[in-house]
């Protein structure tokens, strides 16, 4: 998936979750993409330690599962394209 970072820093980290989470996107990221794969169908909560209690979650499905999830937080400029995912 790609995480797009507007003009205000923002990272995103996968504490605490199962196998398949991908590596987490450390620094303050301003004006750019950065992409993910997950490795595994499940449930992945992410947050961002510099907002604390900013966080979101992934849902990757089985390769049969073609439901989309959006996620936008509202928090000037942090935004998650919407994907649909099949691992």
């Amino acid at each position: 998936m790609t995480f797009t970072f507007g003009g205000i820093g923002h990272n995103v980290f996968f504490d605490d979750d199962p196998a398949g989470a991908p590596a987490s996107i450390d620094g303050v990221n301003t004006n750019t993409s950065v992409q993910r794969t997950f490795s595994a169908p499940g449930v992945y909560n992410y947050n961002c330690h510099i907002h604390p209690g900013m966080r979101g979650t992934v849902i990757v499905g089985a390769a049969t599962d073609t439901t989309t999830q959006s996620d936008s937080t509202g928090y000037g400029g942090y935004n998650r394209i919407p994907r649909t995912w099949r691992s």
